[in-house]
């Protein structure tokens, strides 16, 4: 009987000896993450050429230059600067513009409630020093759901409404907000 124990006493000083192995491994395994933004870009200033609008979008073009601007900022990895202190130049196109109803209104099926909205733009990235380009026309776009209380008009003979209009202009910023985050993800990040 006590060599049965014997042999309980050391397989359970085996297993407490290998469970407190696995915290060490986890450690071990973790040794090389990094919590936060990934590495450096092999450029410290950029210059965002003024936007190009080739869309119907209305004020994309303010609106994208300057929320572009302020993602690359608060992500404090590159500065930008002027175009003969830079080290990359980025050029931004915005592309396409469209809105599709998505849902009409109960009592006037000629009158859409809710539209998608949609931005595309183009965005080349080249070495201002050397001439080599990072990446050219990389295309990204994005889409939203905007609501409209009074209702557009799906007639295109018809012009929309001003609230119609007002609703388009007010859900515009939020449209180029994601746009320019994704602008900002592709020159910040690899690529």
């Amino acid at each position: 009987m006590p060599n049965a124990v014997f042999q309980i006493v050391k397989k359970v000083r085996l297993l407490v000896f290998l469970a407190s192995l696995i915290p060490l491994w986890g450690l071990v395994g973790c040794s090389h993450y990094q919590i936060g933004k990934p590495a450096n870009t092999p450029f410290r200033t950029v210059y965002i050429e003024p936007v190009i609008n080739r869309s119907y979008a209305p004020q994309a073009q303010a609106l994208i230059s300057t929320q572009v601007r302020e993602y690359i900022l608060r992500d404090g990895r590159v500065r930008v600067v002027g175009p003969h202190e830079a080290d990359a130049i980025l050029s931004i196109t915005i592309d396409n513009y469209g809105r599709d109803a998505s849902a009409v209104r109960g009592d006037d099926t000629a009158l859409a409630s809710k539209f998608n909205m949609r931005l595309s733009a183009r965005c080349t990235l080249v070495d201002a020093r050397t001439g080599n380009v990072y990446f050219r026309d990389r295309e990204t776009d994005t889409d939203i759901d905007a609501f409209f209380d009074f209702g557009l008009g799906l007639d295109e003979d018809e012009p929309p409404t001003l609230q119609g209009l007002q609703s388009e202009y007010q859900s515009m910023p939020i449209l180029t907000e994601k746009l320019s985050r994704q602008i900002g993800n592709l020159v910040l990040h690899t690529w």
